[in-house]
């Protein structure tokens, strides 16, 4: 008798065994899809692509890493190299590749959250130079300030980020962006002792090609960026151009350049532009944060209108305010006074909130042949990081 018992409960207990296998393994699968269903922004294309693709690192080939009901955790390439498909069992130390354009995404893509920060301004305001001097603070602010480990992770990124460092310990200038769509600049920043962090990247399309409105319409970043630099020469203002206009031909011999383009016009095309890809009305504002940035604060006698000397009369009058929020209304002041109160206005129509910087990427003008000391570049940076709660940032002058 208990013989039949337990060939009976034995009989019984086959279909349960089997359905409890079926429901772990269907949970594993969907546990395992989820793992490997990872999208990424491609640099190079600049859309965001779901990260399928991989490059096996046994023969070179591409080949799709996915979990699937026969083979959840792992893939056999046709090498015979066993690959894993989730990200829990190490897919990201992969090397990627974008399915749009086959461009080399990199190890580790997926692992560190990204933040999109395209720099936008007309024909000769200082975009290169911009960028060049973040870079070059950048290396420095994340280790000392943040204790944040600071990489580059594209072969192209990190030759760019070496001549910037040649250029600006040297006094030289860079050379002005030339392409329409160039590729993202991508820093990894980590915190020490973890393994995920951020994945920033830094877009500096030509100025020129602000004017081209279908080329605009493949400036896709627009679409889900997470803060944007919006650059204004400050000679773009009629005043401000004839009261140093002797200085600006005489500077002129030694490579200093001012913007001769309408800051209202290419306001307007970055915001219809904005439109475009969210689909806004008139009033409505975008989910991301904006800061104005006025350059070449080192030139002339300009540091008493928009640089540390108006700074210091704001807060002898206004003690409570911190560095960054009395330069914030020096600069309003500034531009409102020039007439450019208008593209502040649509700014703050358009953006969920705008704050004002000055800067200066070399520190002083071209014609003194000593390396670059860049003044409060890192600034606009750090605040847009911060209002998308990604790092803490007091406003303070000194940074580093």
């Amino acid at each position: 008798m208990l013989h039949f018992f337990l060939c009976l409960l034995l009989i019984l207990s086959i279909p349960i065994l089997f359905l409890i296998y079926s429901c772990r393994r269907f949970f594993m699968f969907e546990r395992a899809m989820k793992s490997s269903q990872k999208s990424v922004i491609c640099p190079k294309c600049h859309h965001i692509v779901p990260l399928k693709f991989f490059i096996c690192p046994n023969c070179r080939r591409v080949q799709k890493v996915v979990p699937t009901e026969k083979s959840i955790f792992f893939f056999q390439c046709e090498c015979g190299k066993v690959l894993p498909t989730t990200n829990e069992n190490d897919r990201h130390l992969l090397t990627a590749v974008c399915p749009e354009c086959y461009n080399i995404i990199g190890p580790k893509a997926g692992i560190h959250k990204e933040i999109i920060i395209p720099i936008i301004g007309g024909p000769s305001t200082g975009k290169s130079a911009f960028l060049g001097a973040w870079i070059v603070i950048a290396q420095q602010l994340f280790p000392r300030k943040y204790e944040m480990n600071i990489s580059f992770p594209f072969p192209e990124d990190k030759k760019y980020v070496k001549n910037c460092n040649f250029l600006w310990s040297r006094g030289l200038k860079p050379e002005k962006t030339t392409v329409a769509l160039p590729n993202g600049i991508g820093m990894d920043v980590v915190r020490q002792g973890k393994s995920h962090g951020l994945r920033i990247y830094c877009y500096d399309p030509a100025g020129e090609f602000f004017d081209n409105t279908k080329i605009l319409k493949n400036f896709v970043f627009y679409d889900y960026m997470d803060g944007a630099i919006f650059l204004i020469d400050p000679f773009t203002i009629k005043a401000v151009r004839n009261k140093f206009c002797s200085q600006i031909f005489q500077m002129s011999s030694v490579g200093f350049q001012v913007s001769d383009r309408d800051v209202n016009d290419y306001c307007d095309r970055f915001i219809n532009s904005l439109k475009r890809y969210h689909n806004l009305k008139d009033n409505q504002y975008h989910y991301a944060f904006c800061a104005v940035v006025i350059t070449k604060t080192d030139a002339f006698d300009l540091d008493s209108y928009i640089g540390e000397k108006a700074v210091s009369v704001v807060m002898s009058k206004n003690p409570k305010l911190s560095f960054n929020e009395a330069l914030n209304l020096v600069c309003v002041n500034f531009l409102e006074t020039g007439g450019l109160g208008d593209v502040l206005e649509k700014l703050r129509t358009h953006f969920k909130e705008v704050r004002c910087f000055s800067v200066s990427a070399f520190g002083h003008m071209p014609d003194l042949n000593d390396d670059y000391n860049p003044k409060r570049v890192e600034h606009p940076f750090l605040w847009l990081l911060s209002k998308t709660g990604n790092i803490k940032w007091s406003g303070t002058q000194n940074s580093l």
